[in-house]
């Protein structure tokens, strides 16, 4: 009776360590597989990352297409590009309120010192840049006799104008509209200077520093009138 109770002492004590044994392997197979699974979700995670930024850029790339091809419909088609001058004001804001909702987009010219110190309209110039309309320069001061007294004080003028651009827009602004036209420009820098030869070479410097000039073919005649259906058929007329 001794040896058989010791049998099965011994029995039941093996059976116990053999239990034991296989617990811990199966909690070894459980950690795997979870450790497997957290493996698997990270994967998941980081591809649905990279689909939403492709996602994003394939609808970037579409917009930058529908961009360009919009602008080459110019060379085939009658088109009006809108431009504005002599702002930013309250009035700019208006209009580019009327401009959104109809899905049009403007260029303006910046007179930068109406902005300095409104937090109001340079919020404003910053939303309008990043909703898609183009920030250009005209002046800082907008004093003509100044600005035009030399190519160092044209140039001075026009950079403090693109900096405050770029610090509230973080875009580099390189449209550039001369003070009243570059008709106006070439008669007042030959009135100061006594020459030419200062317009030309402020335009060569343009050139050479990646802006471009930009004048305009048509005056809507909206600085000298309200009449709407005048300001239209002036557009639509191209005089």
């Amino acid at each position: 009776n001794d040896g058989i109770l010791f049998f099965i002492l011994v029995f039941l004590l093996l059976f116990g360590c053999y239990k034991e044994k296989t617990a811990i392997e199966n909690t070894g197979a459980f950690d795997d597989v979870k450790q497997r699974a957290e493996n698997y979700r990270n994967d998941v995670e980081a591809l649905q990352q990279q689909l939403d930024e492709l996602t994003k850029q394939k609808a970037e790339k579409e917009a930058s297409l529908s961009l360009l091809e919009s602008r080459e419909n110019y060379k085939t088609q009658p088109t009006a590009f809108l431009t504005f001058d002599g702002g930013f004001s309250q009035n700019t804001v208006n209009i580019i309120k009327t401009l959104d909702a109809n899905n049009v987009k403007g260029t303006f010219f910046v007179v930068a010192q109406n902005l300095k110190g409104n937090d109001t309209l340079r919020a404003a110039l910053k939303a309008a840049a990043e909703s898609g309309h183009r920030i250009g320069i005209r002046s800082y001061s907008d004093e003509l006799s100044e600005i035009y007294q030399s190519e160092e004080a044209y140039f001075e003028d026009l950079y403090a104008c693109r900096d405050l651009i770029k610090d509230i827009t973080g875009q580099d602004a390189v449209l550039v509209r001369m003070p009243g036209g570059t008709a106006t420009a070439q008669v007042r820098f030959k009135k100061y200077t006594g020459s030419d030869a200062t317009f030309q070479s402020v335009l060569a410097r343009l050139e050479k520093e990646g802006f471009m000039v930009n004048d305009w073919s048509v005056d809507s005649s909206d600085a000298t009138q309200t009449d709407i259906d005048k300001i239209v058929s002036k557009t639509l007329d191209g005089s």
